[in-house]
């Protein structure tokens, strides 16, 4: 097994990384810890840094008590390194293993987080990344919807539940006034609901009355706890206004 001391200098701007690697073969191709370093190398390209193995020693004791005496906290306040944290304690595999106390419950220093920051505010995201966040939040989105629809389903309302909603419907609905989420986009629709008292009445944003009312969009045209779509009309600029 190789112990060593190692430093990384970014070529474009002299900033440098410093740590520590213990490993059965030197050429592995590791390239410091560092997640601040590795996405700059990731951007420049890693012809535009250098490694240099500093000093070996006979074990991770020797190694790591090297890196505590240079890697200090005025070390890491400095404007031209990577380094995080102070040095000395040894990566997730060391403290996996020696049984440190992890980082849970801890916090990092004012300097370390505004280098985290500054770093995070220059990140670009790819238009392929983009679209897999996207994609993501979607699938995460229609899910919620899912169980939310799932769970109001088959539901039993109380009288006293049923003349809540009526009044409410009353009071938010008369007329057909209702102020949609954006306030400078008029609504392009109307729709006429008839209640489960046989009352008709009119609304104008059908997603938000049935998320309001523990509906679902779809099934309301079909009839859902006694509401039912009875007619939808174009409004303002697609059609007269109403």
């Amino acid at each position: 097994m190789y112990y060593y001391l190692y430093k990384i200098t970014n070529l474009t701007n002299n900033k440098i990384y410093v740590g520590v690697h213990q490993t059965k073969k030197l050429e592995d191709n590791y390239f410091g810890s560092s997640s601040i370093l590795l996405e700059d190398v990731r951007q420049l390209g890693k012809d535009k840094f250098k490694k240099e193995i500093l000093e070996f020693f006979e074990n991770a004791d020797q190694m790591f008590l090297k890196e505590k005496a240079i890697v200090d906290e005025e070390f890491i306040k400095r404007t031209d390194t990577y380094n995080l944290r102070r040095g000395g304690t040894g990566g997730f595999d060391y403290i996996n293993k020696s049984g440190i106390p992890k980082f849970k419950g801890r916090k990092h220093s004012l300097e370390t987080r505004k280098k985290i920051s500054e770093k995070s505010k220059k990140r670009k995201v790819s238009e392929e990344t983009k679209q897999k966040i996207s994609a993501s939040n979607q699938r995460t989105n229609e899910s919620r919807g899912r169980k939310v629809s799932s769970a109001l389903t088959g539901r039993n309302l109380s009288a006293e539940h049923k003349e809540k909603i009526s009044k409410t419907i009353k009071e938010k609905y008369k007329n057909g006034d209702y102020k949609s989420r954006n306030f400078n986009k008029k609504p392009s629709f109307k729709w006429k609901i008839l209640t489960p008292e046989k009352e008709v009445i009119e609304v104008t944003n059908l997603t938000r009355f049935c998320k309001e009312n523990g509906l679902n969009s779809h099934s309301i045209y079909k009839g859902t706890r006694g509401f039912r779509v009875l007619d939808k009309q174009p409004i303002g600029e697609y059609g007269v206004n109403g």
